[in-house]
């Protein structure tokens, strides 16, 4: 027994069919025999079509309220991330490294997994013993809170 794969129709093929069975120059046997589609989806599409043709007119359409409310649910996140990253101080390194603070991270291509350990691992001893942070005093993230070394013994 062999099985049919389902047929998907483009959004402009759709719309060609609906508007047509709009116009009503045609029946929609006509319509389904000229195009290939059942009946039922020729009537599925042109309800879809008149259903939402208003929506093309409208001024802050639907799709414009629901861009704010993901805007506004955006800003909320970042508002608990920056509360959390003041109350937690140690994910400024992490938060700093993961948004591309080297050219190491996101202008090296690494051949191999061992070859970006190596290269992370070498920004990462930079970044927490060399560098001076002003966040931090000009002092950096092992002379605030220590070494890895230091913690892990303690």
């Amino acid at each position: 027994m062999s099985t049919m794969k389902r047929k998907t129709h483009s959004s402009e093929f759709k719309a060609k069919v609906a508007v047509a069975a709009i116009r009503g120059e045609e029946t929609i046997a006509q319509l389904s025999s000229r195009f290939g589609v059942h009946p039922t989806m020729i009537h599925g599409w042109k309800r879809e079509l008149l259903e939402k043709a208003a929506t093309l007119f409208e001024r802050g359409s639907r799709a414009g309220k629901e861009q704010e409310s993901l805007v506004d649910a955006l800003y909320k996140q970042i508002g608990q991330l920056s509360v959390e990253r003041d109350f937690y101080p140690w994910t400024g390194t992490a938060e700093k490294f993961w948004l591309g603070g080297s050219p190491i991270l996101w202008m090296r291509i690494f051949a191999t997994g061992s070859d970006a350990r190596c290269g992370i691992g070498r920004w990462i001893q930079q970044y927490n013993n060399q560098r001076l942070h002003q966040s931090l005093g000009y002092r950096t993230p092992d002379q605030v809170h220590g070494s890895i070394g230091e913690r892990v013994a303690a």
